[in-house]
């Protein structure tokens, strides 16, 4: 047998947490930080040259920033599925009432009763 066999239930729970934690803490602070920096180059850049650009070069450069931020919006989803952050700083109970909060936004269709107290 491997040794990850060999481990208890709550230790493998443990370091599959871990990894989630790592993954989106690099999300957030490699990938989502250049991104940004990017978004913020190109801007600065647009503004810099704006009375040079044409209004086709003008409308392609805001095309790219609108992607650059929908592009960070995503990431910042998905390193809050993998780990939200307020786990660590609020706890099981105000995260779980969050993502009860935020899915009946999302799917307000679906009605959603929660008594975690």
């Amino acid at each position: 047998m491997t040794e990850n066999h060999r481990q208890p239930p709550e230790a493998k729970l443990e370091a599959i947490e871990d990894r989630r934690k790592r993954i989106a803490r690099e999300l957030h602070d490699t990938i989502g930080v250049r991104l940004r920096a990017a978004k913020f180059d190109l801007e600065r850049f647009t503004q810099d040259t704006q009375p040079a650009l044409s209004e086709a070069q003008r409308s392609r450069l805001g095309t790219i920033s609108l992607k650059l931020a929908s592009t960070l919006e995503e990431i910042q989803q998905v390193a809050l599925r993998l780990r939200p952050a307020m786990l660590d700083d609020l706890g099981l109970v105000a995260t779980l009432g969050w993502f009860i909060r935020e899915f009946s936004v999302t799917y307000p269709q679906i009605k959603v009763y929660s008594d975690i107290n």
